[in-house]
């Protein structure tokens, strides 16, 4: 598969130790890897005092990170200007055979 784009990936695991406070302890993974992006749409929304604009984009991920299965908010993207790309909706695993050949996702940015 050839890959356009390059993006971010960063996301949270428990590491299984606790703090002294019986907190679970919490380590970020941040990796570059290459990507296939594309828009899907914008819609613009008022809700209450608050007007605010959501794009959704398609992403294809090379299968060079180990996205935990069921990550969730855990996981967010970072795709040229956009700061912060989040996951909308649950990260697909594509096999070819036995071997993983990509991920697939839908993400979203909220501005406002």
């Amino acid at each position: 598969m050839i890959y356009r784009d390059r993006v971010k990936v960063a996301y949270r695991i428990d590491t299984g130790e606790e703090d002294a406070h019986g907190n679970p302890i919490e380590t970020i993974v941040e990796k570059n890897v290459l990507a296939n992006v594309w828009p899907l749409g914008t819609e613009q929304k008022l809700d209450g005092d608050r007007q605010y604009v959501r794009t959704r984009y398609q992403m294809i991920l090379a299968p060079t990170v180990d996205i935990p299965a069921y990550i969730g908010d855990a996981l967010t993207i970072t795709w040229r200007d956009y700061v912060t790309l989040y996951v909308d909706g649950s990260v697909e695993r594509h096999y070819m055979g036995s071997k993983l050949h990509h991920y697939e996702l839908i993400t979203k940015a909220i501005v406002g």
